[in-house]
């Protein structure tokens, strides 16, 4: 259930930070209506949530997407 609550809580400061971001199994998928990196990912989830950034997994997924998992 915690984890439930955190990708939620992802899925919904990305998006108020402009990004397109649904919650799968495997994680939160993230893009944009351009490309997107995993670094510009790791940056907005680094200002918002600063000491938990550390534990995100953000790797690229294709040009257009990037997975975040815990």
């Amino acid at each position: 259930m915690k984890i439930k609550m955190r990708k939620r809580l992802i899925v919904s400061v990305l998006r108020s930070l402009g990004f397109r971001a649904i919650c799968t199994t495997t994680g939160v998928i993230v893009s944009l209506k351009r490309g997107i990196s995993a670094s510009e990912v790791e940056t907005a989830l680094a200002q918002e949530f600063d000491t938990l950034a550390d534990s995100f997994n953000v790797r690229q997924i294709n040009s257009s997407e990037v997975l975040v998992q815990e």
